[in-house]
């Protein structure tokens, strides 16, 4: 008993004893997701953070913690289990109960996780002996392991003197990639301010997550410093419909399933102080996808403190103030006195439009290269985006497209284009409060046939406003026609909508043109624009399901659906 009333006293002087194994989750999710069980009992689990942290991502799995030496985990609440988890617990109990350990724990369950110590430990208790009073060799461990269980994996541990140990047979993809899994989790920190700020100059696509008291620090100064165009949004883990619409400092805030645009290319700043948890959250973000993480040194949220309080005292955060509400207030006075000229146009465009399509399917065709694999789904409404009428074999409903920079091509819309579209032709052109100045089409073009609709769209960087109402307010635009076409589809609440040719990648062109001839998609606007719009679709429409057919950039976001010839494509290529 004395041993345990010890080992209570150093976890209580030092939090970081015991942090239970979150380091190790780059392995230990891997084996939870090919068990599959119910239930998992972390067994010398310290203060419970992989219990936490277990919960947390398997909510339909009952996880338990057991720890003597913790007033909260002091019980065994179970008797069996599917899974038993036992991280650097075994070096803590003394040789003569080893075996009786051992026989305890292969009694909850025949699967286990073990991580083993060979060595002595850093903490000393109390009385003068090291806190590992058990030092066994891996050898010593088979010798004793086989007593209790029938198979027996070791393999590497997360430091030099560690292994670990599975009593169960597992797949050649995780025992293969076994030290990947394990090693690729080192915390990357950044030292200092100007490394910091060097770094989000070199990165087109930032993400700060969380937005906590250091995140809301770290992004005023980044306001300031002008530095605030290189953000893309602000990662939470999870959000409800409230806080799903919810902005910070214009920057809107996204979940992290629906960041899947960005985990190739983007950097993701974890703004929390240094603390244990950061191997756990860091071990999360990149089995959730992200291939950059970066985490700030507690020096480096001072540095940024001490900037701010410079800039406040410079005037130029009052400065900063005046020039953004001047154009705030101007950019204001425009949407009032256009709102009136809005509401009349779109009301005239889609009232009629009003869940119209309940029931039915809706296809929206782009120009991405995935578009030449789709063959028409049978009684679907057909929606095409700018020049998707190429496609000669889909008989097109509706068209839209919108006011360019250019349009050179405008007499292949006239010729050919319009004449194919069975129903409306809805061109869109911007309000005047956007940043654009661009050419228009002409209103005698309107002339040329009775079906076309001119409507109104909003563009703000990326950042627009996604009303639900589109006879009232402006339809969205996240940088491409495909936000207007979406938008214009959820408002007739149809069954499904689905997105083809809508690859939001820089790629080989579109579907009609050289393969050398390269889109324009793959920007911030587009991918937060698409993640946005999920979430709108989430909160207004819930019964209407998103399908993706091919996709390459909006892969994992919706439904990923893929045809037999996509698919054919993709094997001749490798």
């Amino acid at each position: 008993m004395e041993k345990v009333n010890l080992y209570k006293k150093l976890h209580e002087k030092n939090p970081q004893y015991g942090r239970g194994g979150v380091e190790l989750l780059p392995v230990i999710k891997p084996l939870i997701d090919f068990l599959k069980p119910k239930s998992i009992l972390d067994y010398g689990c310290g203060k419970g953070n992989l219990v936490k942290v277990l919960a947390e991502n398997y909510p339909n799995i009952k996880v338990y913690g057991y720890d003597p030496a913790v007033r909260e985990f002091e019980n065994i609440p179970v008797y069996k289990v599917d899974f038993v988890i036992c991280t650097d617990v075994l070096e803590h109990i003394p040789e003569n109960e080893l075996p009786s350990t051992i026989y305890r724990i292969a009694g909850l369950s025949d699967k286990v996780f073990f991580h083993l110590h060979h060595g002595k430990a850093s903490a000393v208790l109390e009385n003068g002996e090291n806190a590992h009073c058990t030092i066994y060799s891996p050898a010593q461990y088979v010798n004793l392991f086989k007593k209790f269980f029938t198979t027996l994996n070791f393999l590497p541990g997360f430091g030099s003197i560690n292994t670990c140990c599975v009593t169960f047979q597992i797949p050649q993809n995780i025992a293969k990639n076994w030290e990947l899994l394990l090693h690729g989790n080192a915390i990357n920190y950044v030292d200092n301010l100007n490394q910091l700020i060097q770094l989000i100059h070199s990165r087109e696509e930032v993400i700060i997550f969380p937005i906590g008291g250091e995140g809301q620090i770290l992004l005023d100064f980044m306001r300031y410093a002008n530095l605030l165009d290189r953000v893309a949004c602000i990662a939470a883990p999870q959000v409800e419909n409230g806080v799903a619409q919810k902005f910070v400092h214009e920057v809107p805030i996204i979940p992290f399933e629906n960041l899947v645009h960005f985990c190739e290319t983007a950097l993701i700043i974890v703004a929390t102080s240094e603390q244990p948890q950061n191997a756990a959250l860091n071990a999360e973000l990149k089995l959730v996808g992200f291939k950059s993480v970066v985490f700030i040194k507690n020096n480096v949220h001072i540095q940024v403190r001490n900037e701010l309080q410079k800039l406040y005292g410079t005037g130029q955060v009052l400065m900063w103030y005046v020039q953004h509400f001047d154009k705030e207030f101007n950019d204001l006075k425009l949407r009032v006195y256009e709102q009136n000229e809005v509401a009349d146009v779109n009301k005239k465009a889609f009232s009629e439009y009003r869940n119209a399509f309940r029931g039915k399917k809706i296809v929206i065709v782009g120009g991405g290269p995935t578009a030449n694999y789709y063959t028409p789904i049978k009684d679907a409404i057909h929606i095409g985006l700018n020049f998707a009428w190429k496609r000669e074999d889909i008989a097109f409903d509706y068209l839209f497209t919108q006011d360019a920079s250019h349009r050179e091509t405008i007499t292949s819309y006239k010729d050919v284009g319009f004449d194919r579209i069975k129903n409306k032709i809805f061109i869109g052109k911007y309000l005047n409060s956007t940043p654009f100045n661009w050419i228009t089409f002409p209103e005698d073009y309107a002339l040329l046939k009775n079906n076309i609709v001119r409507y109104f769209s909003g563009f703000s960087e990326y950042r627009p406003q996604v009303f639900q109402d589109i006879c009232c307010h402006a339809i969205v635009d996240f940088g491409s026609v495909s936000f207007e076409a979406l938008h214009f589809a959820l408002f007739t609440y149809p069954d499904k909508i689905y997105l083809v040719g809508c690859d939001t990648t820089t790629g080989k062109g579109h579907f009609y043109e050289n393969d050398s001839k390269k889109q324009s998609l793959d920007t911030k606007a587009v991918k937060v624009g698409y993640a946005r719009m999920k979430m709108f679709a989430k909160q207004y429409y819930p019964e209407t399901e998103i399908i993706s057919i091919n996709p390459v950039g909006l892969r994992g976001l919706f439904e990923d659906v893929y045809t037999k010839e996509y698919m054919a494509s993709l094997n001749e290529k490798t």
